[in-house]
């Protein structure tokens, strides 16, 4: 994101630099206090922050592209005034606007009139139109759905009613998400830009190096690793493409990857950042928040998928450099560790202490975040010193910029949820789709994924989530799906539609930085990290995966899991121990595909086909060998 703001051009560039810092800094420094001391209850806390997410937004995006200055000008003060006043307004009258929820005054009904509008601008200038798009569909629905006959419709509802429910009801705007996002998701947003100032991210970047850049395919591979690892810090897909692919991909292309396969590797493996604990995408808070569970359930839950995604990334990515003859660096260019500087190690202890104090402690993650991040700052200050202070400041501001997405998609899927509600859309939803797929737990899963890579072409996975959480999510649990693996299912197709074409933002990202095709680098992505769109299936069937039944860890479909992405990554790759026949990929496919049941009978023959297949590629490879002509 840009660091100046071009909706109020008419001030000078330093004082609107100085302006946004301020409101930035402020910004973390309440939500800091605010977690210490929750002096605030959860809609007072959700307005201002709302308010400070929808104030940035005014200041930093323009109104539309070619608008008259002045105009745009006039607009957006007068935006940032009203969202001031709404906030201020919700404060002072929260008590009253509670208990006048369905039958709202005209004041309190102009409020949240304005509160509903103010939402969609930010959204339609953060994101564009595609969130906002379906915002308006569920309010055309939720103003006309009562002409609409039968089982979809609704009685009919008055606007103060509507408004109400999309205000202050726990299924609106200042809901459930909104309290997660204003509670503790910016204090571990905040989390990984700090550590980011501290350097955190070079160290990661010559420990991944030292371990595999000597490998085949080595600066690809570290890629991977550096991803990954940077995941455990940041849950946002296109800051750690940008983060790590700025110096990764050039290396990558040095070797002799592709543009396209290089921005394809490094969008793959930092869209897997989202699934990485301890520090998951936003929308992994709002799960835990959603199903009544500690967030550490939901962490420990992602990390044998998580595990499975990057083994079988690191595989796809071996085998492509096999196929191109793409060797590693030479170990005399990779840094050695026993040069990093012995405290430059303590960096990694504030991840340390994220994964002791959620996994061990069992404290709340609203601590857990402001203990780490206090750490961090400390840990900052302790190796770099006073010149910490202006890293700690733009730390902030990256923070807060990083963060107006999730606020602003949470509250306009806020809308959609109120409406959801206040309309009883979501009991006729599950209905509905258990009607047309006639109870078929294939096919509705199925159904799900496409809708949410389609949702996800155009909004943020938190925003796919949310709404797919409440239409979807009970259809899955009442097909006997265990809830954090219905959920999870979600959340997973959401963080994958980020790199499925034609719209893949996180590649487009790389693409960037690649100076390659978009969709070409999109399509090597989506190729690469397809272990990404099975893992769901897998953990679906076989929930242990998640650590969601009393069963604990079952070895068994762990090790079945993890040959089914082995299997179909070769397939994909079409290279084992060498180039293989169409037919041989199709059999290694099948048996990709038995594995996927959770059924010892189909597991069984899968693994005696792979077996045999892999005894002939072992006579192929010999034969190759003894006649290389």
């Amino acid at each position: 994101m840009p660091t100046t703001t071009s909706a109020l051009p008419c001030w000078p560039k330093k004082v609107l630099d100085v302006t946004v810092t301020i409101i930035a800094v402020v910004w973390g420094v309440f939500q800091l206090y605010t977690a210490y001391d929750p002096f605030l209850d959860p809609i007072r806390l959700g307005a201002v922050h709302l308010a400070f997410a929808l104030t940035l937004v005014f200041i930093r995006f323009p109104l539309m592209a070619g608008r008259a200055r002045t105009v745009g000008i006039v607009i957006s003060t007068i935006e940032i005034v009203l969202t001031i006043a709404t906030a201020f307004y919700i404060c002072k009258e929260i008590y009253g606007l509670s208990a006048r929820i369905g039958m709202f005054e005209p004041r309190d009904t102009i409020y949240g009139t304005l509160a509903v509008l103010l939402v969609i601008d930010g959204c339609r200038r953060v994101m564009g139109m595609g969130l906002v798009t379906l915002v308006a569909v569920f309010l055309a629905y939720a103003y006309l759905g009562h002409l609409i006959p039968g089982l979809a419709g609704h009685v009919e509802m008055s606007n103060s009613y509507i408004i109400s429910h999309l205000f202050m009801s726990p299924d609106g705007i200042f809901g459930t998400p909104m309290m997660v996002a204003a509670s503790y998701v910016m204090l571990f947003v905040l989390f990984g830009t700090f550590m980011e100032a501290t350097d955190g991210t070079d160290l990661l970047m010559r420990v991944s190096q030292r371990a595999l850049g000597w490998t085949r395919g080595g600066a690809a591979k570290m890629s991977v690793l550096v991803s990954s690892l940077f995941g455990t810090i940041s849950g946002a897909a296109v800051a750690n493409v940008v983060t790590v692919g700025s110096l990764t991909i050039p290396l990558m292309k040095r070797t002799g990857f592709s543009g396209s396969n290089a921005g394809g590797i490094e969008a793959a493996a930092s869209t897997g950042g989202q699934i990485m604990p301890p520090v998951m995408g936003a929308a992994a808070f709002i799960m835990a928040a959603i199903l009544g569970i500690p967030y550490a359930d939901v962490a420990l839950g992602a990390v044998i998928p998580a595990v499975l995604f990057y083994v079988s990334l690191l595989i796809a990515v071996d085998l492509q450099a096999k196929n191109a003859g793409i060797r590693g660096i030479p170990v005399k260019d990779l840094p050695k560790l026993k040069d990093v500087p012995l405290r430059s190690w303590f960096l990694l202890s504030p991840i340390l202490l994220l994964v002791y104090l959620l996994m061990i402690t069992g404290i709340s993650a609203t601590l857990a975040g402001l203990y780490t991040l206090l750490a961090t700052a400390a840990v900052g200050f302790v190796i770099i010193g006073w010149r910490f202070l202006p890293r700690m400041i733009t730390a902030f501001r990256t923070g807060a910029f990083a963060m107006l997405q999730v606020s602003i998609a949470v509250a306009a899927a806020g809308i959609i949820i109120g409406v959801i509600g206040s309309t009883g859309l979501d009991s006729k939803f599950s209905t509905l789709i258990l009607q047309a797929t006639a109870g078929n737990l294939l096919l509705t899963l199925i159904a799900t994924a496409i809708a949410a890579i389609v949702l996800g072409m155009g909004m943020p996975t938190v925003g796919v989530y949310l709404i797919l959480a409440i239409l979807v999510a009970p259809a899955l649990i009442d097909l006997g799906i265990t809830p954090l693996a219905a959920h999870m299912f979600i959340f997973y197709f959401g963080i994958m539609s980020t790199i499925t074409p034609p719209v893949a933002i996180s590649a487009f990202a790389a693409a960037g930085l690649a100076d390659s095709s978009p969709t070409a680098t999109s399509i090597a992505a989506f190729r690469l990290a397809a272990a990404g769109f099975v893992i769901p299936f897998l953990f679906v069937y076989s929930p242990s995966l998640l650590f969601a039944d009393n069963a604990g860890v079952d070895l068994i479909r762990i090790a079945a899991a993890t040959l089914a992405l082995v299997a179909m990554t070769i397939a994909l790759a079409g290279m084992w121990l060498g180039k293989m026949a169409f037919w041989e990929r199709c059999a290694v496919a099948g048996a990709s595909a038995l594995l996927v049941l959770p059924d010892g009978v189909s597991s069984s023959i899968a693994v005696a086909m792979l077996v045999l297949l892999f005894l002939w590629q072992l006579q192929k490879a010999r034969r190759s060998r003894l006649n290389p002509i």
